[in-house]
């Protein structure tokens, strides 16, 4: 009688105890979840390639019509301000990083970066407004091109217009805002990138990293180095020389003053954003480096923000 009060409470002990999984049992678990993964995963990519195709065709209507706005003569400045060539250039931007907030990042407010707050937005269309003036005013093909500080011009078609700029700017800009989505799979090419904008993490390439940065640093020197040429034989060089040795040096300095205290990280918006006013150009390849160098600015002030230069401590690297 003992022993059977005793066998039972022993089984209803046990049967009340929470049930362990077994060893086998973790790995389907886990095998499962990895699939959810991969199909959420490939479900995402679907839905890129589709708004790919919306935005793409969204912006044809755009790109042509800008093409009928009236450009204006400003006597005061002598300036001739193309307002087609404008209106293509801050409708990309908005376009741009509203297609990085909405679709790749999934994001519920189309104007916010991570900081879920806009004053990223607006301080990007300030300064690419002034940007404007310098190299997309020239890059870009509008109804009115030629020298902008005088009223003489040369006229193309609106098909002209429209072939130019949707193939060699707005095309490769596209791609661009694509920047940190597409290397998001590639780790190693993602922390080399990093890396190059981290001067103390310099020492700390691998082989495999440098291989996959190198090509990329080669390709943007070589563009560099034409449009440099371009600088000089119209005799801007020395407007350049100023204006970006008078920047690098008070960044040297205060990275000099912070070395002890902080980190210098240079993101690829400021270092792609930098490079726009070498695109100052009428022609097919520095329309497209402007476009590449635009998207990449977008994108990055669209996902990470306007994110500070120097930050506290040891930068390392995961």
């Amino acid at each position: 009688m003992n022993s059977n009060l005793l066998a039972y409470s022993s089984q209803t002990i046990v049967s009340s105890l929470p049930s362990i999984p077994s060893s086998s049992s973790i790995p389907l678990n886990n095998n499962k979840q990895q699939k959810e993964k991969e199909k959420e995963k490939k479900k995402k990519k679907k839905n890129v390639l589709l708004s790919d195709l919306i935005y793409l065709i969204i912006f044809i209507p755009i790109c042509y019509l800008c093409y009928y706005l009236p450009s204006f003569y400003i006597e005061s400045f002598d300036y001739l301000f193309d307002t087609s060539k404008y209106v293509l250039w801050i409708s990309s931007i908005i376009i741009g990083y509203t297609y990085v907030n909405l679709v790749t990042e999934s994001r519920d407010y189309p104007f916010y970066c991570r900081n879920k707050t806009h004053r990223d937005f607006i301080q990007l269309l300030i300064i690419l407004t002034l940007m404007y003036f310098i190299a997309p005013s020239k890059a870009l093909m509008g109804n009115s091109n030629g020298d902008s500080t005088t009223t003489t011009t040369t006229t193309t078609t609106a098909n002209q217009t429209f072939i130019y700029n949707y193939v060699t700017y707005f095309i490769p800009y596209f791609i661009a805002i694509h920047f940190t989505y597409l290397d998001h799979n590639l780790l190693v090419l993602r922390k080399a990138g990093h890396k190059l904008g981290t001067p103390s993490l310099w020492k700390t390439y691998n082989f495999q990293e440098i291989i996959a940065i190198v090509p990329m640093i080669l390709l943007v020197l070589s563009l560099l180095t034409w449009h440099l040429y371009l600088i000089a034989i119209n005799g801007l060089w020395k407007y350049y020389l100023i204006v970006y040795g008078t920047v690098l040096s008070i960044v040297l300095t205060i990275n000099y003053i912070l070395a002890k205290t902080h980190y210098l990280h240079i993101h690829h918006y400021i270092i792609f954003g930098s490079l726009i006013p070498f695109t100052a150009f009428n022609n097919a390849l520095s329309s497209f480096c402007l476009g590449v160098a635009t998207g990449i600015t977008v994108e990055g002030v669209s996902r990470w923000s306007m994110a500070k230069l120097w930050y506290p401590g040891i930068r390392t690297f995961k």
